[in-house]
Parts: C-alpha cells; sequence; structure tokens
C-alpha cells in the first residue's frame, strides 16, 4: 500500500513497474516468498531505479515472508523515510483482512479488489512467454 508509481516491485521472481492502480497480489501459494521493492520518486531523484540513475544501479530492498493457509492477507505499507515496505499497524491490518474476507462494505472490498493483481495468473504468463507461447501445461 502507498508504493510510488513507477517503483519496481518483485514477489519471487516475478517484478513488475508499479502503475497508479497496482495495490499488490491475491492468490499468493501458501509458504516463503522473496518481496522485493525498489522504490522511485520523479520529485526526488536520489530514489533511484534503473531507469532513473543512468549508472543501472539499483537501490531496493527485500525480505522474506512467509504466508500461511488459513492467512489470505499479508500486508505491507510503503514507508517513505525508511524506503521499506513495513508491516501495518494491527488495526489497519485487521480492518484490510474484514475487507477482504468478505465485510458488509461491499464498494471498499470492489474497489481494492481490482487494485490487485493475480499473481498466479501473471506468473504463469510469464512462464508460458519465457518457453515460447505454447499456452498449454506441459509435463
Amino acid at each position: 500500500v502507498g508504493v510510488p508509481v513507477k517503483s519496481e516491485i518483485g514477489l519471487d521472481l516475478l517484478v513488475r513497474s508499479v502503475g497508479v492502480r497496482f495495490g499488490g497480489y491475491y492468490n499468493v501459494e501458501a509458504g516463503p516468498h522473496y518481496l522485493y521493492l525498489a522504490p522511485c520518486d520523479e520529485d526526488q531523484p536520489t530514489l533511484t531505479t534503473t531507469r532513473s540513475n543512468g549508472l543501472g544501479m539499483v537501490r531496493s530492498r527485500g525480505e522474506w515472508i512467509w504466508i500461511e493457509r488459513q492467512q489470505t492477507v499479508a500486508m505491507r505499507v510503503f514507508d517513505p523515510k525508511t524506503e521499506c515496505l513495513e508491516p501495518p499497524n494491527k488495526d489497519d491490518q485487521q480492518r484490510m483482512t474484514d475487507v477482504l474476507r468478505g465485510s458488509s462494505d461491499r464498494r471498499l472490498r470492489n474497489e481494492i479488489g481490482a487494485r490487485l493483481a493475480d499473481f498466479n495468473h501473471e506468473a504463469q504468463s510469464c512462464h508460458e512467454a519465457a518457453a515460447g507461447g505454447g499456452g498449454g501445461r506441459g509435463g
């Protein structure tokens, strides 16, 4: 939540540029995952990515996260002071969990859901493209 536009964010080997509507991923398998962030801010060129510094250097942070089977919401919030993704406070985490698990506020749930990308679908699409775009699931 709150990641600056044009930052690079990744989960495992899938990396994307953050757009104005990107709010995170859903449909992530249980288990360990590597979460990566290279923040970018057009107003502050010291927050660098490969596009902005011209030297091929990326200022990034990453962490291993564990997703439990029963845990449907693993949330991180961008902290502009540290340029890191931090766990949210307990109230925000509970509020987001309640909304995504079926809160009575359907409008808010739909609004948040529209900002989430299907991680398994994107990973499968990248795998198929790298394998030649066959589109089928081979054995």
